[in-house]
C-alpha cells in the first residue's frame, strides 16, 4: 500500500506541475458547454415558455385578422407586433424588416374572412334546412383567401413548419367559431330562444397536456443545458487521454519507466497509480462541470441543471465513464510512439466518438444509420446513462447495462495496454 500511495504521490505531482494543462482540461470543456448551450438558447425556448417576436398585418376593424392575433397571443409562443417604428405593419413592411434581419417571421392576414365564412354557414343552413326556414342567400362560394407567413431565409425548416401547423390549427379554429356562431344565431331564432347560456364555446372541449415520461413519475423539462452538460463533460473526460498518453510516452523516452521499474515497484502498482490518479481528474472535472450547469448557467439566463435524486447511480456513472476514459489513454500511451502522433490520434479519435455518439448532435436528430453506428461509442453510453437519470428518472439499475459496457471497455483497454507493454520489453 506504501508504495502505491508513493507511486499515487507522484503522479500527482506530475499532473499538478502540468498547470497548463490541467487548465485546459476544465477551460476547454467550459467554454463549451457555455457556448452550446448560449447558442441553442433561442431554439429551445418554446420548450421553455419563451415567445418568438412576429410581425402581424391585419385590417383595422376586421373580426378574423383579430381573433387570429388574440389567439397567437394566447398560444405563449409570440409576440404580436403590430406598429413597427410608428408605423402600421403591413406586407411591404414585413418584407423590408425581414430583409434586414430584424425579425424572423411575419404574417398577413387578409381582409374580410370572417364575411366569406358566415355567407357559407348560410349557404350549409340553405341546403340543410326546409325552404321554408332556410336563410336567404345569393352569394355564390369563393374563396376565403389565405394567410401569408415570410420567413426570414436562415430560420430552418422544423421551425417554419411547426409555425405554419400552428397557425393553420389556430385559422382553422376561429373559422369554426364563427360558422358557430352564424349557425347558432339562426337556430336560435328559428326557435325563438335566446343564445345566452347556450354557447358551443362553454361546452367542454378536448384538450392537449404535454407530458415526459420517466421512471416513479419523474418530468423533467428537458433543456439546452440538460443535453450539452454532460454530453461536453463525457467529451473533457475523454480528452485527458492526451495528456495521459503523452504522459506515458515521455516516460517511456526519457528512462523513467525503466528506473522505476529497477525500484521494489511491479508494474502493475505503477499502472494502478496512473488509472486512480486519472480518474480523479475525470471526477474533478465532472464535479466542476456539474456545479457549473446547476450554478452559473441559471445566472446567464437558461434552466438550471437538474441531476434528480439517484446519485449513487450518477456517481456511479461518473466513475465509470471515468475509468473508460482512463483506460483508453493507457492504451494510447501504449501504442503510439511519440507525443505528436499520440495528440493527433487521441484528438481525432474522441472527436469522431463524440460525433457518433451524441455529443455534438443529439443522437434522435440523427439518420437510423448513424443512431446503430453511434452504439458503439464509449461516449453515447455514457450519455444516454446520465440521460436516463437526468431526465427519465432512471435508477441504478436501469442505467447498469451502459455501466457494465463502460467499465468492460475500461479493463479491454486496459488488458490491450498491458498486452502492449510487454511485447515492447
Amino acid at each position: 500500500m506504501r508504495k502505491l500511495l508513493a507511486v499515487i504521490w507522484k503522479e500527482m505531482l506530475l499532473v499538478l506541475r502540468d498547470r497548463g494543462g490541467v487548465a485546459i482540461l476544465l477551460v476547454m470543456p467550459t467554454a463549451m458547454v457555455l457556448i452550446t448551450t448560449l447558442v441553442q438558447e433561442d431554439a429551445l425556448r418554446a420548450v421553455r415558455g419563451g415567445r418568438t417576436s412576429v410581425l402581424v398585418a391585419v385590417t383595422e376593424g376586421d373580426t378574423f385578422g383579430a381573433a387570429v392575433v388574440k389567439g397567437l397571443d394566447a398560444s405563449g409562443m409570440f409576440t404580436v407586433v403590430r406598429v413597427l417604428r410608428g408605423r402600421a405593419v403591413t406586407a411591404e413592411l414585413i418584407r423590408e424588416d425581414l430583409q434586414a434581419g430584424t425579425h424572423t417571421m411575419g404574417i398577413v392576414v387578409p381582409p374580410g374572412v370572417a364575411e366569406r365564412v358566415a355567407a357559407g354557414a348560410d349557404r350549409l343552413l340553405a341546403r340543410m334546412m326546409p325552404a321554408g326556414l332556410a336563410p336567404a342567400t345569393t352569394a355564390a362560394a369563393t374563396p376565403l383567401g389565405e394567410i401569408a407567413v415570410y420567413f426570414d431565409p436562415a430560420v430552418r425548416a422544423p421551425f417554419r413548419r411547426a409555425v405554419v401547423t400552428a397557425l393553420e390549427r389556430l385559422s382553422q379554429g376561429v373559422e369554426v367559431k364563427v360558422m358557430m356562431g352564424k349557425i347558432q344565431g339562426f337556430m336560435s331564432g328559428v326557435a325563438g330562444k335566446p343564445a345566452s347560456g347556450s354557447s358551443w364555446e362553454s361546452e367542454p372541449h378536448i384538450t392537449v397536456r404535454e407530458f415526459f415520461t420517466g421512471e416513479g413519475g419523474a418530468a423533467v423539462m428537458p433543456s439546452s443545458v440538460q443535453q450539452n452538460v454532460p454530453a461536453w463533460t463525457l467529451f473533457a473526460m475523454f480528452m485527458i487521454s492526451i495528456p495521459l498518453s503523452g504522459g506515458i510516452i515521455r516516460e517511456r523516452d526519457g528512462g523513467t519507466l525503466v528506473r522505476l521499474r529497477t525500484l521494489p515497484v511491479s508494474p502493475m502498482t505503477i499502472l494502478a497509480a496512473k488509472v486512480i490518479v486519472y480518474m480523479g481528474v475525470c471526477l474533478a472535472q465532472f464535479s466542476f462541470l456539474m456545479v457549473i450547469g446547476s450554478q452559473l448557467l441559471p445566472r446567464l439566463g437558461t434552466a438550471p441543471l437538474e441531476v434528480g435524486t439517484q446519485y449513487g447511480a450518477i456517481f456511479a456513472a461518473a466513475l465509470a465513464a471515468a475509468f473508460a476514459a482512463t483506460g483508453f489513454g493507457i492504451l494510447m500511451g501504449a501504442i503510439n510512439r511519440t507525443t505528436e502522433q499520440s495528440s493527433v490520434f487521441c484528438a481525432t479519435a474522441v472527436v469522431i466518438a463524440a460525433a457518433l455518439g451524441g455529443i455534438m448532435v443529439p443522437s434522435f436528430l440523427m439518420p437510423a444509420k448513424m443512431q446503430h453506428i453511434g452504439q458503439l461509442s464509449p461516449l453515447q453510453w455514457g450519455l444516454s446513462a446520465f440521460v436516463d437519470l437526468f431526465l427519465r428518472g432512471g435508477t441504478i439499475t436501469t442505467v447498469l447495462p451502459k455501466l457494465v459496457k463502460l467499465v468492460a471497455f475500461g479493463w479491454l483497454t486496459l488488458g490491450v495496454a498491458v498486452l502492449v507493454f510487454r511485447r515492447r520489453e
